[in-house]
């Protein structure tokens, strides 16, 4: 169980749209192989390394969660759907990345910053795509989150 958010845009094809469904279904297939091989963690490997197709991922493990820092039109208590310019994600992302960072240490045990690396590069990643995708449509991106 976690939080998972997932972005969608003007324009998208339901074909595109079944692509990224299909990488964070390989992305947990690899990650639960490596797990069960014990290798824990992997770093760039599972749903917390998908931010460039629109899907972010943080499990419950305990907080600090990005996600909350970085789209709280989604994950408050009021709303699981939104448009979010990316400009308003973009001024939460240094604070989202350093959650992240904080996480993969406390959270995960990262004593070389590999993880919380990744999934920092996971939110810049998301709020990279939204940029380009608002650029493009001159709207701003639709945001999903289960929780």
């Amino acid at each position: 169980m976690g939080i998972e958010v997932s972005m969608t845009w003007k324009g998208e094809t339901k074909e595109k749209r079944m692509e990224g469904e299909l990488l964070v279904t390989q992305a947990l297939r690899e990650w639960v192989e490596g797990y069960a091989a014990g290798r824990g963690n992997v770093p760039g490997v599972g749903r917390t390394a998908l931010g460039h197709i629109g899907y972010l991922y943080e499990a419950y493990h305990g907080g600090p969660y990005a996600t909350l820092i970085l789209l709280p039109e989604v994950t408050g208590p009021d709303a699981r759907v939104a448009k979010v310019p990316a400009a308003a994600m973009r001024s939460r992302l240094g604070e989202a990345m350093a959650a992240s960072r904080l996480r993969g240490k406390e959270v995960f045990g990262d004593e070389t910053g590999a993880l919380g690396e990744s999934m920092a590069k996971s939110f810049a990643d998301f709020v990279a795509l939204a940029e380009r995708k608002e650029a493009e449509t001159r709207e701003p991106v639709m945001v999903t989150a289960f929780m």
